[in-house]
């Protein structure tokens, strides 16, 4: 705290008198972590003299707003609460300040590698994370004693604890956005890198790997007897909640219901393979970003950096369960079983693609998806192909 604060006075001298000129904050924020963040910039203001007003804008107009305004000076300095993946948008407009050279080693070390990559954008860092989420394997303690190291013995368990009164596991399987960790685990990518960058005419949803992931959703449903027809988020969560469901993969959102429902909820990371390849699916990266035409653009950085500090990150974690991006604030939660879960499910997680050439891949690969679950005999590798030319182009 006292290096980050010694920065900040530094900055702070050479900004000079445009601390008096105030800062505006935008965020997609909902309460209380809204709340919190109204105190966490109390604070700034209180410790370094500058005013600060936050706004709070739907995503989508505020990164509208972000295009259209920010280069007339008419758009908020600091932006909170933007997914990783919603801000490719900004970065190809030209309106996020690139934030490389302002983030410090010691901030940088204590990310998980995968929470720097979210918001690197062809080389240049636009983001500072500050919590990150994702699925991670959700069950009912009453019904589960321990979850088994491999996911074979994950999957013998489930059938065991599918019964006539009860299902073992499930999950959206048709949503790509979930099912990704299949592909994934198993060797598929959506898009691989060159040099670091997310390379678009690299789409790796029907390699070896993947036509092996989705053969093994193809048998959760047909060979294991595991995940039946029509399986879908609402018919799984609603399951959970009433207690008819043993494991649940989904994201943290669904706690807070079962929870209120009276299940004793345990969180695990997915179970790795055979052969020791952890679980691995997509994850969200929220942060706080710079905007580049900010007239107090030294300010900004500096509220930036004291809203992303791990005692920051700590505190949206112990007020309402969001997992740190911060190791060291990640650790101090460590006894919070639904944190502590959830983080060292993503620790292997991959942050989705922020390019804008991810939003090509969601169609084509939902209809993958459903041609795979659909029937026993269909062809995995065929649907998984289409998909992929249907992305590409070809």
């Amino acid at each position: 705290m006292k290096r980050l604060l010694a920065s900040l006075v530094v900055l702070g001298m050479v900004a000079g008198a445009a601390f008096a000129q105030g800062l505006t904050v935008w965020t997609t924020f909902n309460n209380p972590t809204l709340d919190y963040l109204q105190q966490d910039v109390a604070d700034f203001a209180s410790a370094f003299g500058v005013d600060v007003e936050v706004v709070k804008l739907d995503i989508n107009e505020l990164k509208q707003q972000m295009l259209l305004s920010a280069p007339q000076g008419q758009a908020g300095d600091v932006i909170v609460g933007i997914p990783h993946d919603q801000m490719s948008e900004m970065a190809v407009g030209g309106v996020l300040a690139d934030l490389t050279g302002a983030a410090t080693e010691s901030y940088l070390s204590d990310l998980g590698e995968q929470s720097r990559l979210a918001f690197t954008y062809n080389g240049r860092l636009f983001g500072l994370p500050l919590f990150v989420e994702g699925p991670a394997l959700l069950y009912n303690r009453d019904l589960v004693t321990s979850i088994p190291d491999s996911y074979e013995g994950f999957i013998e368990l489930s059938q065991e604890l599918t019964t006539s009164d009860t299902f073992g596991f499930l999950y959206d399987i048709n949503n790509f956005y979930f099912s990704y960790g299949w592909l994934h685990t198993f060797g598929g990518y959506v898009f691989g890198r060159t040099d670091g960058t997310l390379d678009p005419t690299d789409v790796g949803l029907a390699n070896e790997g993947a036509v092996r992931g989705g053969e093994e959703l193809q048998a959760l449903r047909f060979e294991h007897g595991i995940v039946p027809a029509g399986t879908n988020y609402d018919v799984a969560n609603g399951l959970f909640i009433d207690g008819a469901l043993a494991m649940f993969y989904t994201g943290p959102w669904a706690v807070g219901q079962a929870r209120e429902a009276g299940i004793d909820v345990g969180v695990a990371p997915m179970p790795s393979l055979a052969d020791g390849t952890p679980w691995s699916g997509f994850m969200g990266v929220q942060g706080v970003l710079v905007n580049e035409f900010s007239e107090r653009g030294t300010d900004a950085v500096n509220l930036a950096k004291w809203l992303t500090r791990s005692d920051s990150q700590l505190g949206y974690a112990q007020l309402e369960g969001r997992v740190p991006a911060s190791q060291s604030a990640l650790a101090q939660v460590a006894e919070d079983p639904i944190v502590a879960g959830f983080g060292e499910a993503l620790l292997t997680s991959e942050p989705m693609p922020n390019i804008p050439e991810m939003g090509q891949v969601w169609g084509p690969m939902a209809n993958a998806l459903g041609v795979i679950t659909e029937s026993a005999d269909a062809d995995v590798e065929a649907a998984l192909e289409q998909a992929v030319r249907e992305i590409t182009g070809e």
